[in-house]
């Protein structure tokens, strides 16, 4: 059965092979796919990131609660850990 259409009719112009046309939705599925699991981390490191916000509100919370020489003692822990630890075998005298 002969078209009615001639070969330079835009209708004619947009038919692909059938190759082409599962190619396209093997690519497009892929793509599908890629901006799901694209969305899945973000909505994963979102939720990640409001649990470590609200830990750090409770933990503000519980500072805030504590009598001021306790609430120092919590500020300043972190400070004390990062300091270098003193090997204190060795002695210094002076000449």
């Amino acid at each position: 059965m002969a078209s009615n259409l001639s070969s330079t009719h835009p209708a004619r112009l947009a038919t692909l092979q059938p190759e082409t046309i599962k190619k396209l939705r093997v690519t497009r599925k892929d793509w599908d796919e890629r901006l799901e699991k694209e969305r899945t981390a973000e909505k994963v490191a979102e939720e990640e990131a409001a649990r470590a916000a609200a830990k750090k509100r409770a933990e503000d919370e519980r500072i805030a609660k504590l009598p001021a020489v306790e609430q120092q003692k919590v500020i300043d822990r972190p400070f004390h850990r990062s300091l270098p630890l003193i090997d204190r075998t060795y002695t210094f005298s002076d000449p």
